[in-house]
């Protein structure tokens, strides 16, 4: 296994992250993000290029993302599974077998405006060069997409029949619209 460390960034991230699905989900929605968390680390410091992991050149040359999802079924059963995990590690290669978890960040976030100050510079020879701004393409969300989007948020029961409603405002059958239907345990 690679020797790994996390940023102060991204410890904050993790503090975050976890504050607020305590919030959202309770204890037990917290401690299974947390495990999954934990996890997606463990499985990026075990083999840092992982199936699942994007090269991520444009930021830097060593940087890398890797989506929580990919760790989902990775997670002791005990701890029961996050069904739509929302976020990703943004990582890079140091020196040595090392590799530095950067930022952990929601899918929905721009990295270009979360950068740590470390992926936004790189040191040569020829001295130190800023990198600019990097360009994501823009996905420009159909009603059906949204609708897809809310119907596998869903968290509850009743957040589901909430969402229901929602899309049928939206003018569509949410009966038509693929998505994972809430399953009640």
């Amino acid at each position: 296994m690679t020797d790994y460390v996390i940023s102060p960034a991204a410890q904050a991230d993790i503090i975050s992250i976890l504050d607020w699905t305590e919030e959202r989900f309770g204890v037990q929605g917290r401690m299974r993000y947390e495990a999954l968390l934990s996890q997606a680390i463990l499985d990026v410091a075990d083999d840092p290029q992982r199936v699942g992991s994007l090269m991520r050149r444009e930021i830097i040359e060593t940087a890398r993302t890797y989506h929580l999802s990919h760790s989902r079924d990775r997670v002791g059963a005990s701890m029961g599974k996050v069904r739509h995990p929302r976020h990703f590690l943004l990582y890079r290669k140091l020196a040595g077998n090392r590799i530095e978890i950067g930022r952990i960040l929601h899918d929905s976030m721009d990295i270009s405006r979360n950068l740590p100050c470390e992926y936004q510079l790189t040191h040569s020879e020829e001295g130190i060069s800023l990198h600019g701004a990097v360009v994501i393409p823009v996905e420009v969300y159909s009603a059906e997409r949204k609708a897809e989007f809310l119907l596998n948020s869903a968290v509850d029961a009743e957040d589901y029949r909430r969402v229901m409603e929602e899309v049928r405002k939206l003018g569509l059958d949410p009966d038509k619209i693929a998505h994972e239907p809430l399953r009640e345990d």
